[in-house]
């Protein structure tokens, strides 16, 4: 699978477990007579809702609630972040609220902050204080 233009090596091994792996980082491979049985559909509905290489597919998906101001909301309303993503609110200025589903925090914070001020954390709250730490923590190295 390529994530941000970065391929990875993903499959589930013998315990059921998803694993990810950078193609670059992969060496001393053994070439096997072994086949192995295609379980892609659990894995490919896993991959499809995924936003980046953060994902998680051992984790279970959670609900984001975003808040994107009029600014910037055509561009999510032209190009969803996930195929989870839906409007859930729309306002009279154009400025909307998005939901989507994610399996950890870090496949959504590098948008959230690409995007800041224009876009807001409306829950889980766990996920703006970490946003705002981020921030915190950027304004006292620099």
């Amino acid at each position: 699978v390529s994530f941000n233009g970065y391929w990875y090596l993903v499959f589930k091994d013998s315990d059921n477990l998803i694993k990810k792996f950078y193609f670059k980082e992969i060496k001393n491979i053994d070439i096997l007579k072994e086949q192995f049985k295609d379980t892609i559909d659990d894995l490919q509905k896993k991959l499809d809702n995924a936003i980046n290489a953060y994902f998680d597919g051992n984790k279970k998906e959670y609900a984001v609630q975003l808040y994107i101001s009029k600014e910037i909301s055509h561009l999510f309303k032209r190009k969803r972040i996930s195929p989870s993503q839906r409007i859930i609110k729309s306002y009279d200025d154009n400025s909307i609220d998005i939901e989507l589903f994610i399996t950890n925090d870090m496949e959504i914070i590098p948008t959230i902050q690409k995007f800041i001020p224009y876009i807001k954390v409306i829950s889980p709250n766990s996920l703006e204080k970490k946003c705002m730490g981020n921030i915190d923590e950027y304004q006292r190295v620099f």
